[in-house]
């Protein structure tokens, strides 16, 4: 009876061990899944900050992104200078120098006319010759014959009336030629020198020719051709007896007092030498033609040497006429207008 006791207590014991064991292993597996679930959460949390820290840091750029565009967009519609920038995206880190910049940009459109004024300034002066000769550039072709003409209209009136002057004493003369042939047989004549001796003069007797021309006297107030405008200057010389061109006036004055531009033109080798008085540019004086009046002889073949003691009157008959020296005579030279002049004619220089 005794042992069925206590085997009953041993069992009961034992049961009631096995009991606590269950427990403790149940108390450790939850343990252990509490151990889970802590750091399943704890994992959970920090992935779900992770995703939130992403997430942020995702819209974090695209805010920035998109401040910095509208902020651009801003400033792009402020800078007109600033789009044609092609580094913009590095000029964009230093946005904060180009704002101060788009400070000004209002002004900056206002005084941009003004700056290119200024910027050309120093040279206005010097080219404001070739500015009015560009302004005139596409009409002077077209103009260029009226042009000639009407600078030297009174010139070529008073040329035309010279050469029919001329035609007409050659008729003169030849009519003359022809009377004095049929009342002297002879072509050659004699008359006393003053001193000595005797000379012989061929007919016809020279006859001088007067002849007026319009002329600048002042190289100065011209300003120097530009090299690719020589020739067609030289032309427009050379269409009025001229051999050269040597400066250019747009401003000057004809004999009937009108403006027109013209040429300062040289007629003989000697009058090559002006060229080293034509200026830089025009001067704002604008020359003026003048009447330039010169003498001539036809048929200076027919001047023979002078006679003795002649030698002091003929030099004093070449000085009226601007010449230095008389080198030959002629008894029966003819004036201008066709009549003997008194004591003879002088051929000079």
């Amino acid at each position: 009876m005794q042992k069925e006791k206590e085997e009953k207590a041993r069992k009961a014991a034992e049961k009631k061990q096995q009991e606590l064991k269950e427990q403790l292993a149940e108390l450790e597996e939850q343990r252990e899944a509490e151990e889970l679930r802590t750091a399943f959460v704890a994992a959970q949390k920090q992935r779900e900050a992770e995703e939130r820290r992403a997430t942020f840091a995702a819209a974090q750029k695209q805010r920035e992104a998109e401040e910095r565009r509208a902020a651009f967009a801003a400033a792009q519609k402020q800078r007109e200078a600033e789009e044609r920038r092609a580094a913009f995206a590095a000029a964009q880190k230093q946005r904060e120098a180009e704002e101060r910049r788009a400070a000004f940009a209002a002004a900056q459109k206002q005084r941009e006319a003004e700056e290119r004024r200024a910027a050309f300034a120093a040279a206005q002066k010097q080219r404001e010759v070739e500015e009015r000769r560009a302004a005139f550039a596409a009409a002077q072709k077209q103009r260029e014959a009226e042009e000639r003409r009407a600078a030297f209209a009174a010139a070529q009136k008073q040329r035309e009336a010279e050469e029919r002057r001329v035609a007409w004493q050659k008729k003169q003369d030849a009519a003359r030629k022809v009377a004095t042939q049929k009342a002297q047989p002879q072509t050659i004549y004699k008359t006393a020198s003053v001193n000595r001796g005797s000379a012989t003069y061929p007919v016809p007797a020279p006859r001088l020719i007067r002849r007026i021309d319009p002329r600048f006297f002042n190289p100065r107030l011209f300003g120097k051709i530009p090299p690719n405008e020589q020739l067609q200057a030289d032309q427009s010389c050379r269409s009025i007896g001229g051999i050269k061109a040597l400066g250019f006036h747009p401003r000057a004055v004809g004999l009937d007092d009108s403006v027109f531009p013209s040429y300062f033109c040289a007629f003989s080798r000697a009058e090559l030498k002006n060229r080293r008085f034509i200026a830089e540019t025009p001067s704002a004086t604008s020359p003026r033609l003048e009447r330039k009046v010169t003498y001539s002889w036809a048929n200076q073949h027919n001047f023979r040497a002078i006679p003795n003691g002649m030698t002091r009157k003929g030099n004093h008959f070449c000085a009226k006429y601007g010449f230095r020296q008389a080198i030959k005579y002629h008894p029966r030279a003819l004036d201008s207008d066709g009549t003997p002049i008194q004591g003879g004619g002088y051929l000079c220089r």
